[in-house]
C-alpha cells in the first residue's frame, strides 16, 4: 500500500533495489582506446593520452593509446594514413574488446571482418 512503511523503509524501496540490482547485472564492461597525431598543431602531444588517468576505474588491460607518426589533427581522422594505418587499429580494439572482454594492444590483424569493419570506420569519418 502506498505509504505503507515495511522492514526496510518506504513502500516501492524493494523495486527500486531490484532495479538497480538487475542494472548491475547488465554492465557492459568499457574499454578505452585514444589516438594522436604526432604532429598535431592543435592538441598537444599525450593530450589524449591523458585520459587514461582520467578513466582510472577502467583496468590497464582495457585501454590502449596510438600515435599515428607524421599526420597532424586533420590527419588522425582523414585521409590514406586513416584508411591504412588508423582505422584497422580502431576496428581491431572494438572487436578484440567484443570478443575477448579485454583490449589488448591496438595492434592491425588481417582478416576480412576486421577490414570489413575499418572499411565502415573509415567511410563515416
Amino acid at each position: 500500500m502506498p505509504g505503507e512503511h515495511r522492514e526496510r523503509g518506504v513502500a516501492g524501496r524493494d523495486e527500486h533495489d531490484e532495479h538497480r540490482h538487475h542494472l548491475r547485472q547488465r554492465r557492459t564492461p568499457v574499454a578505452l582506446l585514444t589516438v594522436e597525431g604526432e604532429k598535431d598543431d592543435i592538441s598537444g602531444l599525450g593530450q589524449t593520452e591523458a585520459a587514461h588517468a582520467l578513466c582510472s576505474n577502467i583496468p590497464a588491460d582495457r585501454k590502449a593509446h596510438y600515435m599515428q607518426p607524421g599526420v597532424g589533427h586533420y590527419g588522425v581522422f582523414n585521409g590514406s594514413r586513416f584508411r591504412s594505418e588508423i582505422a584497422p587499429r580502431i576496428a581491431d580494439f572494438v572487436l578484440t574488446s567484443q570478443m575477448n572482454g579485454a583490449a589488448r594492444q591496438a595492434k592491425p590483424r588481417a582478416v576480412a571482418k576486421r577490414k570489413s569493419v575499418a572499411k565502415s570506420i573509415a567511410v563515416t569519418a
